[in-house]
């Protein structure tokens, strides 16, 4: 019997477009997304819900999202960023999760959508909507990260969304 991985996919928080000036890779989150960062990051902990490793994108918004979750966790926790992750698509996703070491159990990435969105709905066989801060939590029945594909079985244990939760 395999021993599941879980992978949960978060969307960074709302992001600030105040500035035109700028970079869409530097927009920091707005007011909202610095209140759901980390009352999400926290609802996630409260859920048992706690990564070994948070792979981030480099972002300012992915980044300032990932590391509420990292300082909500209360085990030892990996916080790493790439910014392959930035506006990566599902299959670029999933080469770096084939990359994790085998001693990570549980993994988080945290990215951007239309990617989110479509790797979540990839592995769950139907499309969920996705906002900011929206997370996805699956078992994945695979052995080792490098069988992570699209084609392997994965299980939707949640989807958690911030208005939904109670927490927008």
């Amino acid at each position: 019997m395999p021993d599941f991985k879980k992978l949960i996919l978060l969307r960074h928080a709302k992001s600030s477009w105040s500035d035109p000036q700028c970079s869409d890779h530097d927009r920091t989150l707005n007011k909202r997304g610095k209140r759901d960062a980390p009352r999400m990051a926290e609802w996630l902990c409260s859920q048992g819900i706690l990564p070994h490793r948070i792979l981030s994108s480099t972002a300012t918004r992915a980044r300032k999202t990932a590391e509420s979750v990292y300082a909500a966790t209360v085990e030892s926790c990996d916080l790493l960023f790439d910014r392959r992750l930035y506006l990566s698509t599902p299959n670029q996703m999933l080469q770096l999760v084939q990359n994790t070491p085998e001693a990570v159990r549980c993994l988080m990435l945290v990215g951007h959508n239309p990617g989110m969105e479509d790797l979540t709905a990839q592995l769950a066989g139907e499309w969920h909507r996705f906002p900011t801060a929206t997370a996805s939590v699956f078992e994945l029945d695979i052995e080792t990260w490098a069988e992570a594909s699209r084609q392997m079985h994965a299980t939707l244990l949640a989807l958690y969304r911030p208005k939904e939760i109670g927490l927008d």
